[in-house]
């Protein structure tokens, strides 16, 4: 393992195929002999918070200081398990952009974030809108309602745009065979030239 953990994260919003990709990634890595380690920090907070998921607690401030630093832990602790393992690349399944669609530019709440900024793949659905519409509210989760995923799709752009000096690029998600593994040799390209 070289002295630095490399950290990627696979961004995007919910459906898009970011464990998809991720997967892909990460046996692309692990082809090239480098040992990965792949996580959810969201997961992770959810279990630090005794199993009670966070995004509830973004409603409030007080709440999103509690989110952002059950995130922080959470984060902690998967990196510290990929220095365990001796892991060359953390890939993270979600990360800052996720938590900052919920913070939005509350100074305050940006400034407790701190620099826990790793390179950023973020993930855009190509898919024409009548498939996305169609593919929407399949669970009858609100995260899947059309409206929802096109006010989130918005955010992350944004958010893109704001944070370009941490974003490896947008990759679009076409759906077709190989499309998972398309990307993953794309980022990882990006990957290798950034470093």
């Amino acid at each position: 393992m070289s002295n630095k953990l490399r950290e990627v994260a696979i961004e995007g919003v919910d459906g898009v195929g970011k464990t998809s990709v991720a997967t892909a990634l990460a046996q692309l890595l692990e082809a090239y002999g480098e040992h990965t380690y792949m996580c959810n920090p969201f997961h992770t907070a959810r279990a630090l918070n005794e199993g009670v998921d966070i995004y509830t607690l973004w409603q409030t401030p007080e709440g999103a200081s509690q989110a952002i630093n059950l995130l922080k832990a959470a984060i902690e602790d998967e990196r510290g398990h990929a220095r365990r393992i001796s892991a060359d690349t953390i890939i993270y399944d979600r990360h800052w952009m996720t938590a900052f669609t919920e913070i939005g530019d509350n100074p305050g709440l940006v400034q407790e974030w701190g620099d826990e900024f790793p390179h950023t793949a973020l993930l855009l659905d190509a898919r024409s809108e009548e498939e996305q519409r169609r593919n929407a509210n399949n669970h009858g989760d609100r995260w899947d309602a059309y409206e929802e995923r096109e006010r989130y799709k918005k955010l992350y752009r944004e958010l893109s745009y704001a944070h370009r000096e941490h974003m490896l690029g947008a990759y679009l998600i076409t759906w077709i065979p190989e499309d998972f593994k398309r990307v993953a040799r794309t980022i990882d390209g990006d990957i290798r030239y950034r470093r």
